[in-house]
């Protein structure tokens, strides 16, 4: 229980710092928008985490096996592979902490009986979602950036967006049942 109240609040901050970053940074800082998602160096930090996280879940799935090892050892091959060939590595490893984030929140709001589990499900849901968007199409999020940085509607969007989703992912685990 405490982490995954942990984890919520840390899906909640990652939700304020995103309409943080549409609404006041990138306005001030326009050159972000077109550099932030493809930073290499902590998109590859941040990725191979990830990674050795995914390896750790893996291993885990196949105990006694001869997987585990296998998985352990293709994190950094994957790891060098990502940073010679992939670009927009900081966007495609954000979507991957969203999407490991609100796998791990979907199942165990369940498993604690966060209140209102199904809204909490849903903006869960929703950022696994953006997740899976910011890995295969990474573009997207320089240019979601890049509209909230020449249109106040968009930036007023995605601050109530991530506003309302972080309120709702900080207050909820806290008000169920147990």
């Amino acid at each position: 229980m405490p982490l995954f109240r942990t984890l919520s609040l840390l899906m909640a901050l990652l939700a304020l710092a995103m309409g943080w970053l549409c609404f006041r940074l990138i306005p001030r800082h326009p050159q972000w928008a077109a550099r932030l998602p493809r930073h290499r160096t902590g998109g590859m930090l941040l990725g191979t985490a990830l990674l050795a996280y995914c390896a750790s879940e893996g291993g885990a799935l196949l105990p006694g096996t001869r997987w585990p090892p296998l998985f352990w050892a293709l994190v950094p091959v994957v790891a060098a592979l990502s940073w010679k060939y992939l670009d927009f590595l900081f966007a495609r490893a954000m979507g991957g902490l969203w999407i490991a984030l609100a796998n791990y929140l979907i199942q165990h709001a369940f498993a604690y009986y966060c209140a209102w589990r199904p809204l909490y499900a849903l903006v869960a849901l929703l950022w696994g979602c953006a997740g899976m968007a910011a890995i295969a199409w990474p573009w997207l999020m320089r240019d979601a950036l890049q509209a909230c940085q020449n249109r106040p509607a968009w930036r007023w969007t995605a601050l109530a967006a991530s506003l309302a989703s972080a309120l709702l992912l900080a207050l909820l685990p806290f008000l169920g049942n147990r």
